[in-house]
Protein backbone atom coordinates (compact mmCIF):
# COMPACT_ATOMS: atom_id res chain seq x y z
CA UNK A 1 0.00 0.00 0.00
CA UNK A 2 1.10 3.12 -0.95
CA UNK A 3 1.66 5.59 1.95
CA UNK A 4 0.01 9.40 1.05
CA UNK A 5 1.96 11.62 -1.25
CA UNK A 6 4.51 9.02 -2.24
CA UNK A 7 4.76 8.01 -5.83
CA UNK A 8 5.28 4.30 -6.52
CA UNK A 9 7.23 2.45 -8.83
CA UNK A 10 7.58 -1.25 -9.62
CA UNK A 11 9.83 -2.71 -12.44
CA UNK A 12 12.04 -6.27 -13.20
CA UNK A 13 14.00 -8.08 -15.52
CA UNK A 14 14.76 -11.73 -15.68
CA UNK A 15 18.59 -12.64 -15.07
CA UNK A 16 18.37 -16.69 -16.59
CA UNK A 17 17.24 -19.49 -14.98
CA UNK A 18 18.99 -22.02 -12.93
CA UNK A 19 20.48 -23.04 -9.68
CA UNK A 20 23.79 -21.13 -11.62
CA UNK A 21 22.06 -18.13 -12.12
CA UNK A 22 20.46 -17.70 -8.89
CA UNK A 23 23.63 -18.38 -6.76
CA UNK A 24 25.26 -15.93 -8.86
CA UNK A 25 22.16 -13.30 -8.85
CA UNK A 26 22.19 -13.96 -4.68
CA UNK A 27 25.48 -13.57 -4.16
CA UNK A 28 25.86 -10.36 -6.35
CA UNK A 29 22.91 -8.61 -5.25
CA UNK A 30 23.24 -9.41 -1.01
CA UNK A 31 26.89 -9.26 0.09
CA UNK A 32 24.81 -8.83 2.61
CA UNK A 33 21.62 -8.87 3.87
CA UNK A 34 18.00 -11.24 4.26
CA UNK A 35 18.25 -14.69 2.21
CA UNK A 36 15.39 -16.92 2.46
CA UNK A 37 15.45 -20.31 -0.17
CA UNK A 38 13.82 -18.41 -3.37
CA UNK A 39 14.04 -14.76 -2.68
CA UNK A 40 16.52 -12.43 -1.44
CA UNK A 41 16.43 -8.66 -0.73
CA UNK A 42 17.78 -5.81 0.95
CA UNK A 43 15.82 -2.16 1.35
CA UNK A 44 16.75 1.50 2.43
CA UNK A 45 15.29 5.08 3.31
CA UNK A 46 16.63 8.46 2.06
CA UNK A 47 18.13 10.18 5.05
CA UNK A 48 16.98 13.67 6.06
CA UNK A 49 18.77 16.00 3.30
CA UNK A 50 18.69 13.62 0.72
CA UNK A 51 16.39 15.63 -2.73
CA UNK A 52 14.15 12.75 -2.62
CA UNK A 53 12.23 11.56 0.44
CA UNK A 54 11.36 7.44 0.00
CA UNK A 55 13.12 4.44 0.08
CA UNK A 56 13.73 2.04 -2.88
CA UNK A 57 13.93 -1.87 -2.48
CA UNK A 58 16.14 -4.54 -4.57
CA UNK A 59 14.09 -7.81 -4.91
CA UNK A 60 15.72 -10.96 -5.90
CA UNK A 61 13.20 -14.21 -7.02
CA UNK A 62 13.22 -17.25 -8.47
CA UNK A 63 10.18 -18.83 -9.72
CA UNK A 64 8.87 -22.62 -10.05
CA UNK A 65 10.02 -22.75 -13.15
CA UNK A 66 13.75 -22.08 -11.77
CA UNK A 67 13.88 -18.58 -13.67
CA UNK A 68 15.63 -15.34 -11.20
CA UNK A 69 14.40 -12.13 -11.42
CA UNK A 70 15.50 -9.24 -10.24
CA UNK A 71 12.70 -6.34 -9.55
CA UNK A 72 12.90 -2.84 -7.76
CA UNK A 73 10.36 -1.09 -6.08
CA UNK A 74 9.97 2.31 -4.85
CA UNK A 75 7.97 5.03 -2.72
CA UNK A 76 9.36 8.76 -3.45
CA UNK A 77 8.13 12.19 -3.07
CA UNK A 78 9.65 15.50 -2.79
CA UNK A 79 12.24 15.93 0.00
CA UNK A 80 10.40 18.75 2.01
CA UNK A 81 13.34 21.62 1.61
CA UNK A 82 11.31 24.15 -1.10
CA UNK A 83 14.42 23.91 -3.77
CA UNK A 84 14.30 19.72 -3.92
CA UNK A 85 10.31 20.52 -4.64
CA UNK A 86 11.23 22.67 -7.16
CA UNK A 87 13.61 20.32 -8.69
CA UNK A 88 11.67 17.27 -8.30
CA UNK A 89 10.53 16.33 -11.67
CA UNK A 90 14.42 17.13 -12.99
CA UNK A 91 15.13 14.24 -10.29
CA UNK A 92 12.32 11.73 -11.39
CA UNK A 93 14.24 12.27 -14.87
CA UNK A 94 17.48 11.41 -13.09
CA UNK A 95 15.57 8.16 -10.69
CA UNK A 96 14.11 6.84 -13.75
CA UNK A 97 17.87 6.73 -15.62
CA UNK A 98 19.21 5.34 -12.23
CA UNK A 99 16.46 2.31 -12.16
CA UNK A 100 17.11 1.21 -16.11
CA UNK A 101 21.11 1.07 -14.84
CA UNK A 102 20.01 -1.02 -11.74
CA UNK A 103 18.12 -3.55 -13.72
CA UNK A 104 20.49 -3.91 -16.59
CA UNK A 105 23.60 -3.61 -14.40
CA UNK A 106 24.02 -7.48 -13.20
CA UNK A 107 22.33 -8.35 -16.46
CA UNK A 108 25.55 -7.30 -18.00
CA UNK A 109 27.80 -7.94 -15.67
CA UNK A 110 26.61 -11.66 -15.86
CA UNK A 111 26.92 -11.53 -19.96
CA UNK A 112 30.46 -10.78 -19.36
CA UNK A 113 29.80 -6.85 -20.13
Amino acid sequence: MRPAGYRAWEGSVELGSGDAVWRWAREELLRWGVKTPDRAAFAYRTLPGHPIDGEEAFLLSRGDDDTVTLGIRSLTRPAAEAHWRLAYPGLLVAQSVARRRYLRALSRVRAGG
